[in-house]
């Protein structure tokens, strides 16, 4: 932290070390963090909230199969998952568009998606080669839709 940062804003802050496949409470939520393909020890998070599922999936490439075991055993609302590669042709430590679509139709496969689950690419960058519309563009006929910056979306 930063010897800077207030101490209002210290005090607000808890951290906790958390282990793949364990189950966490966070308020009235709970968190199952995943392995991801990123670096050594990175997760992936599936939060269940009021009935409903989000599987958070940025800093990763296409998930381990430990991962996917897990993934099968629930139901998802809503998906946020890692598009930095965009249009490059690579789907280790980051996803591409191919990855991202090749997740989708895995999931799909599995039976996770709740009927109306929305998928959405994000965690993108310039390094992808393609701008936000030409992405969007690329997703939008697999059903995946192109997050922004200030995006809201009710689940």
């Amino acid at each position: 932290f930063s010897k800077n940062m207030p101490e209002e804003q210290k005090d607000s802050i808890r951290l906790h070390c958390v282990m793949p496949f364990e189950e966490y409470r966070v308020g009235d939520a709970t968190l199952t963090p995943m392995p991801a393909d990123h670096s050594p020890g990175s997760l992936i998070h599936l939060f269940t909230r009021n009935g409903k599922t989000l599987l958070y999936g940025h800093d990763s490439g296409f998930f381990p199969e430990e991962t996917w075991n897990q993934l099968s055993k629930h139901r998802l609302d809503l998906a946020l998952l890692d598009c930095t590669n965009g249009n490059l042709d690579m789907e280790r430590f980051h996803l591409g568009v191919d990855g991202v679509i090749k997740t989708k139709r895995r999931l799909q496969d599995m039976g996770c998606l709740n009927p109306g689950c929305r998928l959405f690419a994000t965690h993108f960058s310039h390094n992808g080669g393609l701008l936000h519309h030409e992405l969007g563009a690329r997703l939008r006929e697999e059903g995946i839709e192109v997050a922004f910056d200030g995006m809201q979306v009710s689940v």
